[in-house]
């Protein structure tokens, strides 16, 4: 593509002007201060570039906000040479929002909001509106990206080297990328990058690596929506990609390998797009190794191989990087068209210990793959491998009702203010599912660490603190049972909460569970706890368990032994030789109340 200056250098002398003189001070800025500086700013361009400077001059410093809710307009590009910079958002919604002369489109060259050289720099906790180009980190070691949404890609949101400059581990992490015509993070020639827990939603090649040499990770991300997907291509040098633990759905390709890239694909959930798409494609003379992965539903080939490119699928000795361990397979390759193997090339692939649509090692050769492979599926008599994965697997089955259950929902979209009359359990509900995908490492969880369940969370969280201390949070019939899960995403979410946040919700909490706590000791020794003694079973086995859960949390004994009084005596007493408990009497179940029962004692057993 052909560079095009920006306007501000073909146009504007006062522009031109204050941009070398922002980098003849910049680049006087590689002198070594006494002591790291702490730097609490203005919401403005000028204050921001004033920060940096004093900053880089300093050896480094924390530069933050005196508010919140601001959108800072930058006019022009800034560049920082130095090393120990945070530039840090906090959690006070801050964006940056570019106004200068160049377009949000695919010209390269533009204006960008920051290029960093230098070691140990972060940029955190931001969102950049229409920036022609984000943040360049061009040089340098150990540099870090965090918590930037860009709801918006126009020429690429993130880059990586360039100019012939390299920057090595490279760290860009929770972030959020949507609707790029492009690249949205961009790897240039060398260096190594990690990219990790970020999402990317509609963007056309949402990671893109080129280049001779490098070495990158690509982990527990998500790319969703109109793409062409992860690209890696180049490598002639030496290059390697781990691309593991990732979501990939509806894209034209799961993952693209070629020129002489070495990759391991490990771990990843492939869903390409159903008319069109294609799971993993190695072309050229690129090498991968296979493990673990779900690839399912691809329209031209689960995997397809080209060229002279190598994969290994499970039993092979392909190189990578110096290490020729096989593949231990483990991969599941079903529903694809028209074959879930697609071996062009006249290298025979081993692909041994996998999950296909047939089971025996002649229907697998005959229906599941096209082009020469040795297979030994799994589950197939006398393999001594492992059965298939069964669709209700748990916890598996769990992941994925809960990642389908919070599928449409966006935090953007909530309500700024509590509605009139709570919808019982709605909220609470998606806050518990929101934080355990956020919380909750699982190989069928790919939305773990992910940004947007922490800030969907964080919002519902807040929503509901404000719903107390309106004093309509207890219309919600039933709120016992969405106090507990508030409690719970609480536990969950505690160490990202902040000070502020974890002291608001905590407030609401305390309150709610007193109340709950001292229900529970007036019915704590009624003759039975059926209703007839005024004891609703299953609630009251909630409340319990949710006061001594309560308890462990909050340093308060008397919940604590509360709870487990109650609930010991639900186990010891109260339990019906059969194994229910009755709501009504103990002459037999009410199984739907059972189950809601069962869960409380079993909330207990959990935690004491």
């Amino acid at each position: 593509m052909t560079t095009a200056p920006s306007r501000s250098r073909l146009g504007s002398p006062l522009l031109s002007r204050a941009r070398q003189q922002a980098a003849a001070v910049l680049l006087t800025a590689l002198v070594a201060g006494a002591h790291a500086l702490e730097l609490r700013i203005d919401a403005t361009e000028a204050a921001l570039r004033d920060a940096l400077a004093k900053v880089a001059a300093g050896g480094g410093g924390r530069i933050t906000f005196n508010v919140s809710g601001a959108v800072i307009g930058i006019e022009d590009r800034i560049y920082f040479y130095g090393n120990d910079m945070v530039l840090d958002g906090e959690d006070r919604n801050i964006t940056f929002k570019y106004t200068g002369p160049d377009a949000c489109s695919q010209t390269e060259g533009q204006d960008h909001l920051i290029e960093i050289h230098g070691d140990k720099n972060v940029v955190r906790n931001f969102t950049l509106d229409r920036f022609p180009e984000g943040i360049h980190i061009q040089s340098g070691h150990d540099n870090v990206v965090e918590n930037i949404r860009f709801p918006k890609v126009c020429e690429d949101a993130v880059t990586n080297n360039g100019r012939g400059l390299e920057a090595f581990r490279t760290i860009i992490r929770n972030c959020y990328f949507e609707d790029s015509e492009d690249k949205a993070v961009m790897i240039n020639d060398g260096g190594s990058v990690t990219v990790e827990n970020c999402e990317f939603v509609n963007c056309q090649q949402p990671v893109r690596a080129g280049g001779k040499s490098g070495r990158h990770v690509i982990r527990k991300c998500q790319f969703r929506g109109r793409s062409t997907g992860p690209r890696f291509n180049g490598g002639a040098e030496g290059m390697a990609i781990d691309f593991e633990d990732n979501l990939v759905e509806e894209a034209a390709y799961g993952i693209r390998v070629y020129g002489s890239v070495q990759a391991i694909i490990r771990g990843n959930r492939i869903r390409p797009r159903a008319a069109s798409g294609i799971g993993v494609y190695v072309d050229e003379n690129a090498r991968a190794r296979l493990e673990a992965n779900d690839i399912q539903g691809a329209a031209k080939g689960g995997v397809l191989v080209q060229g002279a490119a190598r994969v290994d699928l499970g039993g092979g000795r392909i190189v990578i990087c110096g290490d020729g361990t096989a593949s231990a397979g483990g991969n599941t390759l079903k529903g694809n068209r028209p074959a879930a193997l697609i071996n062009e090339t006249e290298t025979l692939i081993k692909a041994k210990h996998n999950v296909w649509d047939h089971k025996t090692a002649a229907e697998v050769l005959g229906l599941d793959v096209r082009g020469p492979a040795e297979v030994e599926p799994l589950g197939r008599n006398g393999n001594g491998g492992l059965p298939p994965l069964a669709g209700h697997e748990l916890p598996g089955g769990y992941y994925r009702l809960m990642e389908a259950a919070v599928a449409r929902m966006d935090a953007a979209r909530l309500p700024a203010a509590p509605e009139a009359r709570p919808q019982n359990h709605y909220y609470p509900g998606a806050l518990l599912v929101s934080a355990v995908l956020y919380a909750k490492k699982h190989p069928a969880n790919p939305r773990h660490g992910q940004p947007r369940m922490l800030e969907l969370a964080l919002k519902l969280g807040d929503l509901l603190a404000a719903e107390h201390e309106a004093g309509i949070y207890v219309q919600r019939g039933d709120h016992h049972r969405d106090t507990y899960m508030w409690l719970e995403a609480w536990r969950l979410l505690r160490a990202q909460l902040g000070a502020e946040r974890e002291r608001r919700w905590r407030r609401a909490l305390e309150a709610l569970i007193a109340e709950m706590a001292a229900d529970v000791e007036e019915r704590r020794d009624r003759p039975a706890y059926t209703s007839p003694f005024g004891v609703a079973t299953n609630h009251t086995a909630l409340r319990a368990s949710t006061a001594y859960l309560a308890g462990r949390l909050f340093g308060k004994p008397e919940w604590e032994r509360l709870g487990a009084a109650v609930i010991d005596r639900y186990a010891a007493e109260e339990q019906s030789p059969d194994g229910y408990w009755g709501e009504h009497s103990r002459a037999g179940p009410t199984t739907a109340y059972d189950y809601l029962t069962s869960a409380g004692v079993a909330l207990y057993y959990e935690h004491s």
